[in-house]
């Protein structure tokens, strides 16, 4: 499991100094040190960042100004990768290890994950997004981290999962990659191969799909079942309304 230790020093806007510092040992043994800031992770009582957890990184830190007294909603929303998440909020003030939390999301295999709070003070909170083991370690994350005022139901929160695009993994590949997208709600779904001279060599999804996290292999072969020579080649999505392209690469 990671561990982490979140130093949050004062509850001032003007003098807030917060980090976290954690480490992790993975299956194939060796401890892993990162320390990670909020950046520009910091916001007022709304926040939205699409952001990527990268390979060898364990928490992303974020923080909220909330009010006392105004119970608030938290989402998380895995995008890609491999690895369990799970977020937690905790005091406005002290240094506090992993188990220091006020809240946490349940189920971190989940799609999207929500946790609520009512403030007990109006004061910067620091909220902590972070793999729950080092088993994928080498890999890198995406998700989605918003908040605001209220309370939502676990439907309206999946129903606000964003449209998004991987492209393929890995990439390159000798046969097999794998797309993985997000889609905001159920609708009809294009996903298509082009090779760099615009031609199409085959199609991969003309269905209609629901909301939530997707994915899709591609093999490496055309419509006809054949084996398609080394080389670039363009997926293109169509689906929530816009059209992305990503490029893969094929080396036999």
């Amino acid at each position: 499991n990671t561990e982490f230790v979140v130093g949050h020093l004062s509850d001032d806007s003007d003098n807030l100094y917060t980090g976290v510092t954690l480490w992790s040992a993975p299956q194939e043994g060796g401890y892993v040190l990162d320390q990670s800031d909020t950046g520009g992770h910091r916001d007022y009582g709304t926040g939205d960042f699409t952001e990527t957890l990268a390979a060898n990184q364990i928490v992303d830190i974020y923080q909220a100004l909330l009010e006392s007294g105004v119970t608030y909603h938290f989402r998380l929303a895995k995008l890609s990768g491999n690895d369990d998440l799970q977020m937690a909020l905790f005091p406005a003030v002290g240094v506090h290890g992993r188990t220091g939390g006020l809240v946490y999301s349940e189920n971190p295999d989940a799609t999207v994950q929500v946790i609520e709070f009512t403030a007990t003070a109006s004061a910067w909170f620091p909220i902590v997004v972070y793999r729950t083991d080092g088993d994928n370690l080498g890999t890198s994350l995406q998700y989605q981290m918003s908040w605001g005022e209220g309370s939502v139901s676990p439907v309206e929160a999946e129903a606000a999962s964003v449209f998004y695009f991987r492209g393929g993994y890995p990439n390159p590949s000798q046969n097999n990659t794998t797309m993985q997208f997000s889609l905001p709600s159920e609708g009809p779904v294009r996903m298509t191969i082009h090779n760099v001279r615009g031609q199409r060599v085959r199609t991969l999804i003309h269905e209609t799909l629901g909301a939530g996290r997707h994915e899709r292999n591609w093999n490496g072969r055309d419509d006809q079942g054949s084996t398609v020579a080394s080389g670039v080649y363009w997926v293109r999505l169509e689906a929530a309304g816009e059209t992305q392209t990503k490029r893969v690469t094929l080396v036999r």
